[in-house]
């Protein structure tokens, strides 16, 4: 992401559906999930293996059961796509930015939290 494509969001986790009223915008949700190893001082970042020779963070669309809460799609996503295991209430994830970006179906706004796992924590989330 490069500084022009990412703006400060003052939303919070709500306030808007799929589609960004403003814009018309698609909105989804990601997720910047670290941890540091054990002995190592360097985090760690999860990313998704999306086709042969493409890395990505997971991310994805609000749906209408979302109710607006991009935090809650952002750790479905990374159930989803990651499979790892964390519930919104848990954690108190950091807002990040907006990334804003045209596709061929339209505008789309990403909204990025960042969760950094604790020591040991990452043992006890993958699902089995």
């Amino acid at each position: 992401m490069s500084p022009t494509q990412m703006m400060a969001e003052e939303d919070g986790g709500g306030g808007e559906s799929d589609t960004d009223e403003r814009s018309h915008a698609t909105v989804s949700a990601g997720l910047l999930l670290t941890r540091i190893r054990e002995g190592s001082s360097d985090p760690e970042i999860v990313v998704i293996l999306c086709c042969a020779d493409s890395w990505e963070l997971p991310k994805g669309r609000l749906e209408a059961t979302d109710q607006g809460d991009k935090i809650r799609r952002a750790f479905v996503e990374m159930s989803e796509e990651a499979g790892i295991l964390l519930e919104p209430p848990q954690v108190t994830p950091s807002r990040v930015a907006v990334q804003r970006y045209n596709t061929r179906y339209g505008a789309k706004s990403v909204h990025w939290y960042h969760y950094h796992l604790q020591p040991g924590q990452a043992d006890q989330l993958c699902k089995r």
